[in-house]
């Protein structure tokens, strides 16, 4: 992702972290506990196994992923994986993913949750343009072993190779 990505993407979760409106994570409709830990990053990703049908006139795409999340905060630098699958109505600019079991695994412990989004398959965003597909997506986590008691919350944007990583850790207290 290029440099201008990178600024927009930081430029949005760090307006999301403090709530825009001035206030406190506490007092503002979905933003982040007062307690979070923002982390900042990257993904690269590889793509292990892909199935594209269509069914009922719906293109379905199923990908499994592997990728070395490099993150500000090492309890969530590791591998990730999820199986994807997208669904694209005909003659649609963009469709949907999901990833109902994905696992981040790192040196300190284990992350399940699940991610989900757009796929935009034209590049809408000046620096997406010839980047397709170009993927726009949150994830959700609850840690396990040492981490158990831990949500990670993140955004991604991206290729499904090269993905910017945007979020906060918290305790589920």
């Amino acid at each position: 992702m290029g440099g201008a990505g990178r600024t927009i993407l930081v430029v949005i979760v760090a307006a999301s972290l403090t709530g825009c409106a001035g206030g406190t994570g506490s007092d503002v409709v979905g933003a982040p506990p007062d307690d979070a830990t923002a982390v900042v990053g990257a993904s690269t990703c590889t793509l292990t196994d892909v199935s594209d049908d269509v069914v009922d006139d719906v293109r379905v795409i199923v990908e499994r992923f592997e990728c070395e999340d490099t993150m500000s905060d090492p309890r969530v630098t590791g591998t990730e994986t999820l199986l994807s699958t997208s669904r694209i109505e005909p003659g649609a600019d963009a469709g949907t993913w999901s990833a109902p079991d994905a696992v981040l695994t790192t040196d300190g412990g284990t992350w399940r949750g699940w991610a989900q989004g757009v796929v935009d398959l034209t590049g809408v965003l000046p620096f997406a343009e010839g980047v397709t597909p170009f993927n726009y997506g949150e994830a959700h986590y609850v840690g396990e072993g040492a981490y158990q008691g831990l949500e990670y919350h993140v955004y991604v944007s991206g290729s499904n190779s090269e993905l910017g990583v945007a979020g906060w850790i918290t305790s589920t207290n």
